[in-house]
């Protein structure tokens, strides 16, 4: 069935007649070059809008390259490969064909213009009204290649580099109380425009010594416009409600602060212990009306994020110096933002460099593993991993692992993404896949800077696993993190990343799975008999002499009846058996039945069991957290628990 055409689309939707088609269709051939659709709205047949529409709906509206090829600009030879480079490099086609120096600035400007049914503005010598700054923030027109160039009345003309998506083009003008004119112009005209405006609209910036924020290290710094919006943002009042919901998450101790848009207000919940809990912030959230949405905004000028964007996810970060009872120090944020039912919820990433321990004594490990840990970082080289699921605390234990083989007389790096913990005497770097900057590529920097010992955030792919491991064979002395639920499974991992079993076992040094584990609450602890069928799971029968402990809850611990988390772990520094065990490509099972049962090795089950016979945790929390496959592993081992 083949595709209806554009004239009969038109028709079909009652938007034109078949005769005026065919009176288009005869006046088009004095025009060749011009198609159906702008001959129709030259002759005041059909509205630009109702045509735009059925063009995108469609997918009717001419291909760039079509445009290209008609007017002999290029030919068909370089438009495919311009197309495979494009597709390669995920790039737009008319930055590709520049880049190739298949087409000048100018011409893709022009096609723009053609295949979008605009004017082509040229913004050279163009005289630009100071006022002009007011219609649109600087950072949103730099992001989207727009600069507005002339205004009557409510109707701003704009100049842009690409058309804008209807949905944008209506917020601006919602946001502005403007009528936005599009015409399309090159980029560098635009850039060169958008310095003059917004040289001429920008007044004289001071440091928001109130909130005492930075991006990236520097000062933040106000934006001038003339919007009510903008100056709610603005507002000491805004300022206070972010300062007072941040530093109730710092001083909690808080991984996560969550903003949640609801109907009339908003929800404010921190990340405590690995839990969502509401604490106490003086403030009534639940009712702050239209100052939401400035709230937001305000959190987003910070980061450098687009406060016009209210419907795409945005990511970005800020800085801030935080009073933590009488210890003044800074503090970075991640910012996320996504659009839901009531408005735009943000999630607040805290990276409290000052939080992480640097040492291996204070992480909470068992002596007997951290003894055996020094043994091996003593005489370092090879590959040691930490793995576990998000938020374990692998990057602690990672931190702490590279600080006691950072020594003076040696070269220590890191790659990460982000920098959590600055460490004294390690070259670090972070991660910034917008510059073309990923772990495996600044891996292979790496390589050329004559390092000792490296670290690797995060193992997230094959590439970067394949880097680390011939670094480690080549005598580095590599560490990383990887998102496995036990040791072995890195060893499996590794062999589904299509790394050589040879490789794996001639640098495999130590592997450290952990969980982190809440801490019964001190000061309301209780001792309690499990239920029947929680007994069970750990192979305990009703008659179980176990004793166990938990909070009851009280106002100390947000009535959560914990305070706190530690680690329980299974440490596996292989044997040489079992590096030959790791040639013949073992699943998980085969590989634990060695390591854990046969070996006869502690298991994270086994330090989980510790805790709850010492009174620290609750069998409870302990089943929650501890991989469902070593309840299985315990009852193989034939073991029952004391």
């Amino acid at each position: 069935m083949s595709t209806p055409r554009i004239g009969e689309l038109l028709v079909q939707n009652g938007l034109v007649t078949q005769e005026q088609i065919d009176q288009a269709m005869a006046q088009k051939r004095n025009y060749p070059n011009k198609t159906l659709g702008q001959m129709l709205r030259e002759m005041g047949l059909v509205q630009k809008e109702d045509l735009d529409n059925i063009l995108d709906l469609h997918r009717k509206r001419q291909k760039l390259g079509e445009i290209l090829i008609r007017n002999n600009i290029i030919d068909e030879a370089k438009l495919n490969h311009a197309l495979a480079v494009s597709k390669q490099e995920r790039s737009r086609l008319g930055d590709t064909l520049i880049k190739l120096h298949y087409i000048e600035e100018q011409h893709l400007a022009h096609c723009i213009a053609t295949q979008y049914d605009l004017p082509f503005v040229t913004l050279r010598n163009l005289h630009l009204d100071a006022g002009l700054a007011g219609c649109l923030n600087a950072n949103f027109a730099q992001r989207h290649q727009i600069v507005p160039i002339f205004r009557k009345e409510n109707k701003v003309t704009m100049a842009m580099a690409f058309p804008l998506e209807k949905q944008l083009l209506r917020d601006i003008e919602r946001a502005g109380k403007i009528s936005v004119v599009p015409v399309i112009s090159m980029v560098s005209d635009i850039v060169e425009a958008q310095k003059t405006l917004f040289s001429m609209g920008a007044g004289p910036a001071r440091e928001q010594r109130d909130l005492k924020m930075e991006h990236a290290g520097e000062p933040a710094r106000e934006k001038r416009s003339g919007s009510r919006h903008v100056d709610e943002t603005n507002s000491p009042e805004t300022e206070q409600l972010i300062r007072q919901i941040i530093m109730v998450g710092v001083r909690a101790r808080a991984s996560d602060i969550h903003l949640e848009a609801v109907e009339g207000g908003l929800q404010v919940r921190y990340r405590v212990d690995g839990f969502l809990q509401t604490l106490a912030t003086g403030l009534d959230l639940a009712n702050l009306g239209g100052k939401v949405q400035a709230l937001i905004s305000k959190i987003k000028v910070l980061c450098e994020l687009d406060i016009a964007e209210r419907r795409r996810p945005q990511d970005g970060s800020f800085r801030m110096r935080v009073k933590d009872h009488e210890t003044v120090r800074t503090v970075d944020f991640r910012v996320s933002t996504l659009a839901t039912e009531f408005g735009e919820d943000l999630v607040i990433r805290v990276l409290d460099r000052g939080g992480l321990p640097l040492t291996l004594s204070v992480l909470g490990l068992p002596a007997s593993q951290m003894d055996a840990i020094h043994d091996v970082l003593d005489t370092p080289s090879g590959l040691f991993l930490v793995t576990g699921p998000t938020g374990c605390g692998k990057s602690a234990t990672l931190h702490a692992m590279l600080a006691r083989v950072n020594k003076p007389g040696l070269k220590t790096m890191s790659v990460e993404d982000p920098i959590e913990c600055v460490l004294k005497g390690v070259r670090q770097a972070e991660v910034n896949v917008a510059v073309g900057n990923s772990f495996a590529r600044i891996l292979n920097t790496f390589m050329h800077q004559d390092p000792d010992n490296i670290m690797i955030g995060e193992l997230r792919d094959a590439e970067s696993a394949g880097l680390a491991v011939r670094a480690a064979l080549t005598g580095h002395t590599m560490m990383s993190t990887l998102q496995t639920n036990d040791a072995t499974s890195a060893v499996v991992r590794f062999l589904d990343m299509g790394i050589e079993p040879s490789y794996i076992a001639s640098t495999l040094r130590l592997v450290l799975a952990q969980r982190l584990v809440r801490v019964s609450c001190l000061h309301c602890r209780e001792f309690y008999t499990p239920d029947a069928a929680h007994l069970a799971k750990f192979s305990l029968g009703a008659d179980s002499k176990l004793q166990c402990v938990r909070g009851k809850g009280c106002p100390l611990c947000n009535f959560t009846g914990f305070s706190g988390r530690r680690p329980i772990s299974e440490l596996w520094i292989p044997s040489s058996e079992e590096l030959l065990k790791i040639y013949q490509r073992p699943d998980n099972l085969a590989l634990r039945q060695l390591v854990f049962i046969e070996g006869r090795r502690p298991t994270m089950l086994d330090d989980g069991l510790d805790m709850v016979r010492r009174g620290e945790t609750s069998l409870e929390e302990l089943l929650r957290i501890i991989p469902v496959s070593q309840l299985a592993e315990l009852r193989r081992r034939g073991v029952t628990p004391s």
